[in-house]
């Protein structure tokens, strides 16, 4: 089931139980650190937030919707180029 599966993804890659999870979740009021969405929905289910986390460094920083965590990992969380990306979209408004 559902609620056994995100268990143990928690726990294999991020070595946190389901009721830390729900706390963060509780603590961002239920919505994305960055945006501020929260879990989208498709037609089938409910999309839960996403674990960010430091690839260096393995530590949890928030949870995010799926957009926002894949724009921090395409940008490979690096500072310098996502200060570039916010001064070519000023640019270019």
């Amino acid at each position: 089931n559902k609620k056994s599966t995100l268990t143990w993804h928690l726990k294999r890659y991020f070595g946190i139980t389901l009721d830390e999870y729900n706390v963060m979740l509780k603590n961002q009021n239920d919505v994305c650190a960055i945006c501020g969405s929260p879990p989208y929905k498709t037609d089938k289910k409910t999309m839960s937030l996403a674990v960010d986390h430091c690839h260096k460094s393995g530590k949890i920083r928030a949870l995010l919707c799926h957009l926002c965590n894949n724009g921090l990992g395409a940008f490979k969380d690096n500072i310098e180029t996502m200060r570039i990306g916010i001064a070519y979209l000023e640019k270019h408004q």
